[in-house]
């Protein structure tokens, strides 16, 4: 999310989400990429800014360490701006890790 954004991700142009139902969601808009999520698993979202790889600019989601979805594209009016790690939720309980070391190993 931007400094700007909503404080519900993915209902507008400054910000996206992977959903529990398994979408990619940006400026309301909506896409199936990977399948539904639920309790005692561990996610982890990955923002690549690495102009030198091939997924540059990209954000991806895992579950238990394995990829859940391909690399998905930032938006294009979101390149470039400082983004901040934002989680929303409801009737649920969610532990974050923000720390440098992963909860589950990546591949």
């Amino acid at each position: 999310a931007t400094s700007s954004s909503s404080l519900f991700l993915g209902d507008t142009k400054e910000s996206f989400c992977f959903d529990s139902d398994g979408n990619f969601v940006h400026d309301g808009k909506s896409s199936q990429v990977a399948v539904k999520f639920t309790r005692e698993q561990v996610l982890s979202v990955v923002l690549n800014l690495d102009p030198s790889s091939p997924n540059a600019h990209t954000v991806s989601l895992f579950r238990d360490g394995q990829r859940m979805c391909q690399p998905q594209a930032i938006p294009e009016g979101m390149k470039g701006k400082p983004l901040f790690p934002a989680v929303t939720y409801r009737n649920l309980t969610v532990h974050v890790n923000l720390g440098p070391s992963p909860m589950a190993k990546l591949p």
